[in-house]
């Protein structure tokens, strides 16, 4: 029992020796994750909020007027071009067609009657068989009657039209935003019965100040960001300066298009723009995340033969995930992106990973 105890007072002494020996060679380098400095071209941007619209927006009317006899979507529906939106009761309609075609039927039996008589009357009339007068009235009778056919027709082109006009039909791919009548409802010629929205791709309006818009032109590259999608970044072109801005704001309306892809941006969802201003210029880049606050300093730990070293720098904008900025660093300087909260200058530390920024 005496050389156990002995034994197990041995193995303490020894364990913290080790233990004071580890703690004597201070304690292991920190890990980190570095990015190297940029020198590329950019351009000065200025972020703006907007708001995203249809492409297209359409508030379909009734052509004729009637009682609304089917409605075949509801708001919220998505539909095809060509479908079937809702039809108007026509039943009038079909009865004077009806009345129509037995009518234009019954004028073609008399004009090709009267126009037998005619023909006969021309072979009478050469051989002076018949007077003047009889061949002037089966000639006239035959012109009656053609333009009573012609009239018919007329009249079924005419009805035909508006049975079509009952029938409402979308004329392009899209949502049903809004529906302005029910079944049952009546509807006067104009009346309003739905309205579309086409969200294949969504336009962004913006209020740009007078101070940039003369920066921006119908053609530029802007970036979007949808706030209710987490940020999610899309890729835009302005598509229209509206030249007529609001006097007492001094804005002016920009549109910018962005395709809309499974139609997750809705109309009327904020949004945030970036726009490119001025011609390109060189400037050194380091990414955001290598930044840290201090003092309300800007700060960066320079990475060099396992050391890290902090140094200043001035931030002169943003360029996505990259800080333009000036100081002490140059193209090419490593700087940490991960694991510099706790960093102190002059601190040994161990490179775990080197990333490259990704273009914008």
């Amino acid at each position: 029992m005496k050389i156990k105890k002995e034994f197990f007072l041995l193995f303490l002494i020894l364990f913290s020796g080790i233990g004071l020996f580890s703690w004597a060679q201070g304690p292991p380098p920190a890990p980190i994750v570095v990015s190297p400095v940029l020198q590329r071209q950019v351009r000065k941007s200025v972020v703006l909020v907007g708001t995203a619209t249809p492409r297209v927006r359409s508030l379909f009317a009734a052509e004729v007027e009637g009682l609304v006899k089917e409605l075949y979507v509801d708001e919220g529906d998505t539909v095809k071009e060509g479908q079937v939106l809702a039809k108007l009761g026509s039943s009038i309609l079909e009865i004077q067609l009806e009345v129509a075609r037995e009518a234009r039927n019954e004028a073609k039996e008399r004009y090709l009657q009267a126009k037998a008589e005619l023909e006969r009357s021309v072979k009478l009339r050469r051989s002076e068989s018949i007077s003047e007068k009889r061949f002037l009235d089966d000639r006239f009778e035959a012109m009656a009657w053609e333009k009573r056919v012609r009239q018919r027709d007329a009249q079924i082109s005419r009805l035909k039209d508006q049975l079509a006009k009952k029938t409402i039909i979308a004329p392009f791919s899209g949502f049903v935003a809004k529906k302005h009548t029910e079944v049952g409802q009546w509807v006067e010629q104009g009346g309003d019965i739905v309205t579309l929205i086409d969200l294949g791709y969504v336009h962004v309006v913006v209020q740009v100040p007078e101070r940039y818009v003369d920066k921006i032109q119908v053609g530029d590259r802007a970036s979007v960001s949808v706030d209710a999608l987490g940020n999610r970044r899309f890729s835009g072109k302005i598509i229209a300066i509206i030249p007529e801005g609001d006097r007492e704001a001094r804005t002016f309306p920009v549109k910018v298009e962005i395709k809309n892809k499974n139609f997750r941006t809705k109309s009327g969802m904020l949004c945030h723009v970036i726009f490119s201003l001025g011609k390109p210029y060189p400037a050194l880049l380091v990414p955001k995340d290598a930044l840290i606050n201090r003092d309300n300093q800007k700060l960066v730990f320079v990475y060099e033969n396992d050391i890290v070293k902090l140094v200043r720098l001035d931030v002169k904008g943003y360029h996505g995930g990259m800080a333009e900025v000036s100081g002490g660093v140059k193209p090419g300087l490593l700087v940490v992106i991960r694991g510099n909260e706790r960093l102190r200058d002059g601190q040994k530390v161990q490179v775990i990973r080197e990333t490259s920024p990704k273009k914008e």
